[in-house]
């Protein structure tokens, strides 16, 4: 379904209701076998970031900036 959801860019209120009842029913069935959920940090490292989101040019000159300033 989230594929689906993602692919057309909308979900239809109903498809939306029914999700949401499924993913539920999921989660009170898994907690019923034990497994609990856990968060887990998922924020990038500032090198990773940057790494990702500029061009290896402008990535240097950001790292170069930011240790000057330290």
């Amino acid at each position: 379904m989230e594929a689906k959801f993602a692919l057309r860019g909308k979900a239809e209120p109903a498809e939306l209701d029914a999700y949401q009842r499924a993913s539920n029913s999921m989660r009170r069935l898994l907690e019923s076998v034990g497994l609990q959920r856990r968060s887990r940090d998922v924020t990038p490292s500032l090198q990773e970031y940057i790494a990702s989101n500029y061009p290896a040019e402008e990535a240097q000159a950001v790292e170069s900036e930011s240790e000057s300033r330290e």
